[in-house]
C-alpha cells in the first residue's frame, strides 16, 4: 500500500498529484498537536475557516438558562478582547445550543495568512479562549 507524503501545505498523493490543504485543517493539526483535549472540545474546519471552542453542560437542565446566560457574558468578552488583541478583523465569537449543551467557540477566517503564520494565530485565539474557558485548570484561582 503506498502512502501519501507532504510538502508546505500540500499532500503529494502517490501518482505525484498535489493536493492543496487547507488552512483551516492547517489550524486544526496545530491545535491538535500544541494543546490538549479539555483547552478546546469543539474544533471544526472549512476550507480556510476554523472554529475552536468548549462547551458548557450541566446534567442539570434546570440550569440551561444559567449556562445560556454565561454562554453570552463569556462571547461579549470575547468580542471585547478580540479588539484588543487586534482580531477582531479575522475572528468572531459564537454561541450556539447543541444537542443539551452550549458551544462557545471562535470562528477563525484564515484565508489572509500565509502557512508560517497559522500557528501564531492559533496560540493567539488559545490564549483568548483559556481566559474565559471555565473547565481550565487554573491552580488556585478557582473558588
Amino acid at each position: 500500500m503506498s502512502r501519501s507524503s507532504t510538502r508546505g501545505n500540500a499532500i503529494i498523493s502517490p501518482g505525484g498529484r498535489t493536493i492543496p490543504v487547507p488552512k483551516g485543517r492547517l489550524f486544526r493539526l496545530y491545535i491538535e498537536e500544541h494543546y490538549p483535549f479539555g483547552e478546546f472540545a469543539l474544533i471544526r474546519v472549512r476550507g480556510d475557516a476554523a472554529e475552536v471552542g468548549f462547551v458548557l453542560a450541566d446534567e442539570d437542565m434546570a440550569k440551561y438558562v444559567h449556562l445560556k446566560e454565561q454562554a453570552l457574558e463569556i462571547a461579549h468578552h470575547l468580542q471585547r478582547r478580540l479588539k484588543e488583541e487586534g482580531l477582531n478583523h479575522i475572528a468572531l465569537p459564537s454561541v450556539g445550543k447543541d444537542l443539551d449543551f452550549i458551544t462557545v467557540s471562535l470562528i477563525v477566517d484564515l484565508s489572509g495568512f500565509r502557512e508560517e503564520e497559522i500557528g501564531e494565530i492559533a496560540d493567539r485565539i488559545m490564549q483568548l479562549l483559556g481566559e474565559v474557558n471555565p473547565y481550565r485548570e487554573r491552580g488556585n484561582e478557582d473558588e
